[in-house]
């Protein structure tokens, strides 16, 4: 199946399916994508199968995560969008849409919001010429995962937010709200007076960062409150290594990669499974 950018995917999604997750890759791991493919086409879920510059260019490099994603997905009947996740360097942004990735996120939430505004509508203007979509953020999404290292959440006002949406014209808004990436260590002090607002006042989807562990009932709330695309790449890492090392303490002879991957690939089908229950779920019960 040919990639979708981010708005005809959504429009792709089926009925019983309310959001869509954004699966990090790993830079293009081929066990951890059939696994997720496979249980996409299982469930007949749609998804965005994502990765950050920093995952990519420490496995294989941007051509070899482009080429792997097209060659797997050639084998599963699956929408899906290729998806550059928190890149901080437009040019590697550009390089991503003259690539052919249908959806890209510049992460500027470091700037000054007037001059990620600038660089964000740059990004868009390119973007729209291809038929790319773009993710952008604002406030500060703290934890540490890739690209982001961030002790402490900044989180935007829904004035600056507004602004930002109406100034960029971007596709999606990935706002800070109180989550974060990596391993959560305490539950998130989540901000819903600005879910809240964010849900009345915004009419463009939503992206949530730090899916991964967030309690079902407060990610049924958030997707409610029209997040309509969840990220998830911790939950992803950790099964694969948690297959991997189930398999190689159990066995301390095995010596065939194939054997422990498989592992960490059945794994990760768990994670998968479980992930889009929810979001089926979430229709199912809405």
């Amino acid at each position: 199946m040919p990639p979708f950018n981010a708005l005809e995917l959504f429009n792709k999604t089926p009925e019983m399916q309310f959001s869509v997750p954004s699966f990090d890759v790993s830079g293009g791991n081929i066990d951890i994508l059939h696994a997720i493919y496979d249980e996409l086409e299982k469930k007949g879920c749609t998804a965005f199968i994502s990765s950050t510059p920093q995952s990519i260019e420490s496995y294989f490099g941007i051509n070899s995560y482009f080429n792997v994603i097209n060659q797997v997905s050639k084998r599963y009947k699956v929408n899906f969008a290729i998806h550059l996740d928190h890149a901080t360097d437009p040019e590697y942004v550009f390089r991503a849409i003259d690539m052919g990735f249908t959806s890209v996120m510049f992460d500027g939430s470091s700037l000054p919001i007037n001059e990620n505004i600038v660089i964000t509508k740059e990004i868009v203007s390119e973007a729209k010429r291809n038929n790319v979509s773009v993710e952008a953020e604002l406030g500060i999404i703290g934890g540490k995962e890739d690209e982001i290292n961030s002790e402490d959440s900044l989180i935007p006002s829904i004035s600056d937010c507004i602004h930002f949406v109406q100034k960029t014209d971007i596709d999606l808004f990935a706002p800070a709200i109180g989550t974060s990436h990596g391993i959560y260590k305490m539950k998130p002090k989540i901000s819903w007076s600005l879910v809240n607002q964010l849900h009345t006042k915004l009419s463009l989807p939503l992206v949530l960062h730090g899916g991964s562990g967030l309690d079902k009932d407060i990610l049924i709330k958030l997707i409610k409150n029209n997040f309509k695309k969840v990220n998830y790449a911790t939950g992803i890492r950790q099964a694969f290594l948690n297959g991997i090392l189930q398999r190689t303490k159990s066995e301390d002879s095995i010596i065939k990669p194939q054997e422990y991957l498989r592992t960490g690939r059945l794994r990760v089908s768990e994670f998968v499974n479980e992930i889009l229950s929810v979001h089926i779920e979430e229709k199912t019960n809405h």
